[in-house]
């Protein structure tokens, strides 16, 4: 098994370097957006979000690997991204299908903005099976945010409860970096899936979790939740932090949140054989174009 733990680094700069590095150390061009830190180790100096792709621009499916969550699920991310490209993954991508490397770590908040947000300028698609009981509840949550903002209220305890504590703080990325890394990299894509990772504490050391949002998406890719052996477990799609990427033009997309428990760096090892399967069945599962 690969010693994926040497690439597990907790130090936002160190974590920055070793992915340059490992993109350079392939041609790979970076895209590169300065942000602003909540909590950073050194206040006095930005962060950057860098955006690479591995495989052909013109490729029709797309595969992203980000985490918006904020905090510790941006070092795991990196890891793993490092590791995509040091164990050669990307040697597996067929002409048709790239992958979208964004590497941005926010160590005390969420790296885009809330999908709640894009959402009020990009709709999300409705869902398929629209009970009475659902428009109801939907209907509550309207008036209740309209009748916030009428007052100035900018947060209600309804928005609160389905949120993670990250998404409340400030994020390090607005809509106008989501808006040209969508113009530059998502655009005119046939197929789109996100995979998004999240540090978790509720599982066993090194155990990983997939979990799945129905949305609707093109023809062709399907659910995927029979590729990956009883490890899928369907989640809100309100929950994926990345969906605000997506939505930032009201794209459609498979969105996989994979958590994992990586509080200490040697659980990587452990978790590492199950991610490289996900990433495969991934790459496998796109559509021939």
């Amino acid at each position: 098994m690969a010693n994926i733990a040497r690439y597990y680094k907790t130090d936002i700069f160190a974590a920055r370097d070793q992915f340059l590095a490992g993109c350079n150390a392939i041609g790979l061009p970076v895209s590169t957006y300065a942000g602003r830190g909540t909590g950073t180790q050194a206040d006095d100096q930005p962060i950057y979000a860098d955006v690479a792709l591995a495989g052909s621009p013109d490729a029709d499916g797309l595969i992203v690997l980000s985490s918006a969550v904020g905090g510790a699920s941006g070092f795991f991310a990196s890891s793993v991204m490092v590791a995509f490209l040091r164990e050669k993954l990307y040697q597996e991508l067929p002409r048709n299908v790239a992958c979208l490397l964004i590497h941005a770590i926010n160590p005390k908040g969420p790296i885009w903005p809330s999908n709640r947000l894009m959402r009020d300028n990009h709709p999300l698609p409705p869902a398929s099976d629209w009970t009475k009981q659902l428009l109801v509840e939907t209907d509550a949550r309207y008036i209740e945010d309209r009748n916030a903002r009428e007052n100035g209220v900018v947060l209600n305890r309804s928005s609160l409860e389905s949120l993670p504590l990250s998404a409340m703080a400030m994020p390090a990325w607005d809509e106008g970096v989501l808006g040209d890394i969508e113009s530059k990299f998502l655009r005119d894509r046939q197929q789109i899936t996100v995979i998004d990772f999240e540090v978790v504490d509720d599982l066993i050391d090194g155990e990983v979790k997939l979990g799945y949002a129905e949305r609707v998406v093109p023809a062709g890719m399907g659910d995927l939740s029979d590729c990956f052996e009883g490890l899928v477990e369907h989640s809100l799609f309100d929950m994926m932090p990345s969906v605000g990427l997506v939505d930032q033009a009201g794209r459609q997309a498979n969105i996989l949140s994979v958590k994992a428990n990586v509080q200490q760096d040697l659980q990587i090892n452990a978790c590492w054989p199950d991610i490289s399967t996900i990433v495969r069945n991934i790459i496998q599962r796109m559509p021939a174009s």
